[in-house]
């Protein structure tokens, strides 16, 4: 059997760069947000088997990539001129249950995402939000909260994580950089989205073609 790659991103300026083999690979544009990439994708793979009634269609697909950007919650050095992670796990963001404002009655789930192996790629946790963080403050109690050095903020990737879960279907994660998470984050993304976007691209370009 065939087998196919889905590559998912919230929009279409992330995978711009690509390229692929359209034949094996599809593209996903997944819209911005935790909750809108999830339903997305969702719905994607429950229309593919509507349309595929007859076999197991999960089989068709061998993995779940998905390329976005982010920024940098922690105080860690990184290379800025290839700011560019694997992502090891992937978390929602609770600001107001660190900060004791809040609680939740039941634990979210925690996923662990595989790594690409044809890619030597620092290793990061990601969380996701339906917002960007303004204050190095709470990012530091954030990260302080994870115990990790390196905590990246991504909207998306916890839906998608949570569907591919949900599927059974491994997920591999690439993030770029574009900005320190604080009061200037979104100028900094507005200047450095569309480079850290084409990195994004050639580094899964160079991996697929090793497959």
């Amino acid at each position: 059997m065939n087998t196919m790659i889905l590559i998912c991103a919230a929009w279409d300026e992330e995978t711009k760069y690509l390229k692929v083999d359209q034949d094996k690979i599809k593209i996903l544009h997944l819209g911005i947000g935790y909750l809108e990439a999830a339903l997305n994708l969702e719905k994607y793979l429950l229309n593919l088997r509507l349309e595929k009634p007859q076999i197991n269609y999960l089989k068709e697909i061998s993995c779940i990539y998905f390329l976005g950007t982010a920024g940098l919650m922690s105080d860690t050095d990184i290379d800025w001129d290839f700011p560019v992670f694997s992502v090891s796990q992937s978390l929602i963001s609770l600001p107001n249950s660190i900060l004791h404002r809040a609680y939740v009655p039941k634990p979210y789930a925690e996923y662990h995402l595989s790594i690409d192996k044809n890619l030597e790629l620092e290793k990061a946790l990601s969380i996701s939000s339906l917002e960007i963080t303004m204050s190095r403050d709470l990012s530091r109690e954030i990260c302080s909260a994870y115990n990790s050095s390196l905590v990246l903020e991504n909207m998306e990737l916890y839906g998608v994580a949570k569907v591919a879960h949900r599927f059974g279907l491994s997920i591999k994660a690439i993030l770029g950089v574009t900005n320190i998470t604080g009061m200037q984050a979104h100028e900094q993304w507005s200047s450095q989205h569309q480079v850290v976007s084409k990195l994004l691209c050639e580094t899964l370009t160079k991996s697929l073609a090793k497959l």
